[in-house]
């Protein structure tokens, strides 16, 4: 039993770790993109968990994905990257790329509330972190 007790922990730390690598982030997709567009896209190459879509009225859209393995995500970014969908061509990457945008997602709120012509240099950089 405490063999499998083991074995069961190891399983659940791979799983963490493979948890962690299996989310893609989807850009430059059509506004009129839904998440169960997305679903049906990825589907053909993988087991897709879960789907999410978020816009503004900037035309800015992005996608998140969540899939079961590493491998899949691999699968996904080959076979998708730069195919289009709803008549713009997407871009597929792994999550882990935008991941440092996204922990300074607090000072970008107060920056989204305030519409002044002049903004700090790095705002092309806040039009990423709009989530």
């Amino acid at each position: 039993e405490i063999n499998q007790q083991e074995t069961s922990d190891e399983q659940q730390k791979q799983n963490n770790i493979n948890k962690d690598q299996c989310h893609l982030w989807v850009s430059n997709i059509a506004k009129e993109t839904h998440a169960s567009d997305l679903k049906a896209l990825f589907s053909k190459y993988a087991k897709v968990l879960t789907t999410k879509v978020i816009g503004s009225s900037s035309s800015q859209w992005f996608g998140y994905i969540n899939l079961t393995t590493p491998d899949d995500v691999e699968k996904c970014i080959k076979a998708l990257h730069q195919t289009e969908l709803h008549g713009k061509k997407i871009h597929v990457d792994r999550e882990m790329h935008d991941q440092p945008t996204r922990t300074s997602s607090s000072n970008t709120h107060k920056k989204q509330s305030d519409h002044s012509s002049h903004k700090p240099s790095s705002s092309s950089n806040d039009s990423h972190k709009k989530r």
